[in-house]
């Protein structure tokens, strides 16, 4: 399921985003880690979201919004999803 996000609402407080393994991570309640998926991947990464179903629950979340929080702005998964596309990455690349 990729969800997008064009505002953040008055409730909402900005998440923090730390550098973890050279990518920018932020935790989500109930979702765990989530990974902003550098452009290269970005289609592989979405393909993934929308064709895995049936026991796993896999969320992207692609937020576009103005300041003071385009920072966040980018599409954003569970590692797990990020690891899989960087890795068929790097097997293409090696035929």
């Amino acid at each position: 399921m990729l969800l997008k996000i064009r505002k953040l609402g008055a409730g909402f407080g900005t998440p923090q985003i730390v550098e973890k393994d050279g990518l920018q991570t932020l935790h989500a309640e109930a979702i765990g880690e989530l990974v902003r998926i550098p452009e290269k991947f970005r289609e592989a990464a979405e393909l993934m979201v929308g064709e895995l179903t049936m026991g796993l629950f896999p969320i992207g979340l692609e937020v576009q919004i103005g300041a003071p929080n385009e920072h966040l702005n980018g599409v954003w998964v569970q590692r797990e999803i990020f690891n899989a596309v960087s890795k068929g990455s790097k097997a293409e690349a090696a035929n």
